[in-house]
């Protein structure tokens, strides 16, 4: 007997349009759920890649220029140098400077003077950005120089032996007191020959001096260590003279004995204005000064950005304070910094908060302030692409430690000379 099998229509159905239904939305909350955590992941990763970003150049942008500002004077710290207008030739070229440039350990916004009319020495920067110079020898003779008794065309004879080898970069100074050069250029020259004799030595250089000198001071054979002619594969002869401008949000650097960083025409060129870091909104520095009326006895001092005009003033520049401003380099669909309102008094600090709405950092000193969106924006109603971006902010204040090196503290007499000179 066969067994009767139903085929009711109800037992072949699959799902009902309610029960799939119900399982779509339950798919598309699940989805959004996972998207809005992913993008929530995803924004945090932004905000700690930019801040990472912004916090590593400036970290390292920082770290270069105070070594290189540390090394600010060395070799050259003497008042009869101090002030002094100098000129050379430039490897790239073999052409001089355009324009005179001070012999001055560091000089912020420098200028030059010539024929008693001041302008300006390095081409414009960004917008609410300085231009610091730094300049240091690498000398192998006296700091005070060397005595010269002699001079014959291109030839100096001077009384110290064996400080002087071919390929070292040299300038006569025209006395020993503090700007006895005067109105004068000084030539920063090259040693091609050192003859040594029983009690002096003659000292040829590859050009005629401009005009005498009592003191020849030997700034050294420059961080290559190579006493050889300069060339472009090997252009670092002589001090090393650097200068710092950010240009387009890029710090860049010229080395002055290679190009001719006062030209105009250079400041748009990548090869010689060479990229150090990006994303840097602001480079600002001032002067910290020994403000005491017995010099270097550390009472008082000041800070500002009034560049000296004498040697003595120059020998009271005894630090510089530095700040870098740094943006990340991922622009934010968000909103995420502010301009800073909030003013910080007394000695230079910082103003800076994480979050949603950071306020831009903020550098106040008694000399000026340095707010960052300044360069930027600063209106807080309107959606600018400034604040798309994050920001941080470091400062130090570097002492010029060779600078104090060059007065004779150990020896009485001459210290009374010294300060005599420079009271």
């Amino acid at each position: 007997m066969l067994r009767h099998i139903s085929k009711h229509p109800s037992r072949m159905s699959g799902f009902s349009m309610i029960e799939i239904l119900v399982g779509l939305a339950i798919g598309m909350l699940a989805s959004m759920v996972v998207l809005q955590i992913f993008a929530d992941n995803e924004a945090r990763n932004r905000t700690a890649s930019g801040s990472a970003d912004a916090q590593t150049t400036g970290a390292i942008t920082l770290y270069q220029l105070q070594a290189q500002v540390q090394r600010a004077g060395y070799g050259m710290n003497a008042k009869a140098l101090f002030n002094c207008n100098a000129t050379w030739k430039v490897a790239k070229t073999g052409l001089s400077i355009s324009k005179p440039v001070k012999l001055v350990p560091v000089s912020v916004n420098p200028t030059s003077v010539s024929g008693g009319v001041s302008s300006t020495l390095i081409p414009a920067a960004d917008a609410n950005t300085d231009i610091v110079m730094v300049m240091y020898g690498n000398g192998n003779g006296e700091p005070e120089g060397s005595g010269i008794t002699g001079t014959a065309g291109a030839v100096y004879t001077v009384n110290t032996l064996k400080a002087f080898s071919v390929g070292d970069r040299v300038v006569a100074a025209q006395g020993t007191a503090p700007d006895s050069c005067g109105t004068n250029t000084l030539n920063l020259d090259r040693v091609t020959t050192v003859v040594d004799g029983t009690s002096s030595a003659d000292i040829t250089v590859s050009t005629a001096p401009g005009v005498a000198g009592t003191m020849l001071f030997n700034l050294g054979p420059g961080p290559s260590g190579a006493n050889a002619t300069p060339t472009t594969a090997m252009p670092t002869n002589g001090p090393t003279i650097l200068v710092y401008a950010v240009r387009g949000g890029v710090l860049t650097a010229c080395d002055f004995n290679v190009n001719d960083c006062s030209l105009a025409s250079n400041a748009t060129s990548s090869s010689v204005w060479v990229p150090v870091a990006e994303n840097i909104v602001s480079l600002r520095a001032i002067y910290w000064k020994d403000a005491s009326a017995a010099l270097w006895d550390g009472s008082t001092t000041a800070s500002d950005q009034t560049q000296p005009t004498t040697a003595c003033t120059w020998a009271r520049v005894w630090g510089l304070n530095i700040m870098v401003v740094t943006r990340s380099d991922e622009y934010d669909k968000n909103i995420v910094t502010r301009a800073n309102s909030t003013k910080v008094s007394g000695t230079p600090a910082l103003a800076a908060k994480a979050g949603a709405s950071a306020l831009a950092p903020t550098w106040n000193t008694a000399a000026f302030n340095v707010t960052a969106p300044v360069v930027l924006g600063t209106d807080d109603t309107t959606d600018q692409a400034w604040r798309h971006y994050r920001y941080r902010g470091f400062q130090t204040l570097v002492p010029i430690r060779n600078v104090p090196w060059m007065i004779p503290r150990g020896d009485s007499a001459q210290f009374s000379a010294w300060k005599a000179a420079c009271p």
